[in-house]
């Protein structure tokens, strides 16, 4: 039976295409399957799209939050003729404008030195005023000196 070709019994006797109508129902039976496949590629696609959509608004909602109007736009450039003398920065709360600032003298460090006292018990050795000592942030403490004063007892007030 190799070599013989298939049979086909379509439409006998009826003379009927019985091969395009079953072709025709099945065609018809997969019409709403096609346009379900229709509808979920387009969904996809739309789903695609609007999340693309949320990806590129998330993205500049982050770089929006990066933005400190005041600090970021508002910026001003500022700049010092000599970084040795003076340096300067500007930040988003400056006012506009240009500002010179001259420095007329540069300060150096001072020390003065004393005779050496034999006893830290005698007065008068320190002069009279008022003598304010403050560490860092703490409190000022002010102490008064006078012509009773001796070493140890501005030790002491100093100390209490």
């Amino acid at each position: 039976m190799s070599g013989l070709g298939a049979i086909n019994f379509a439409g006998i006797g009826s003379g009927l295409d019985t091969k395009s109508i079953v072709a025709a129902l099945v065609d018809a039976e997969r019409m709403p399957l096609n346009r379900l496949e229709a509808k979920k590629t387009t969904m996809t696609t739309e789903q695609s799209t609007f999340s693309d959509i949320k990806t590129r608004v998330d993205a500049l909602k982050t770089k929006g939050e990066d933005i400190d109007l005041a600090k970021t736009l508002l910026s001003y450039n500022a700049t010092s003729s000599d970084e040795d003398v003076a340096t300067i920065t500007a930040t988003g709360e400056a006012l506009p404008g240009t500002f010179d600032l001259t420095v007329q003298n540069l300060e150096t460090s001072q020390r003065n030195y004393s005779k050496q006292v034999s006893d830290d018990a005698t007065a008068g050795l320190l002069g009279s005023g008022t003598l304010d000592i403050t560490v860092g942030t703490a409190t000022t403490i002010s102490v008064t000196v006078d012509s009773n004063t001796t070493l140890n007892s501005l030790a002491s007030q100093i100390n209490s």
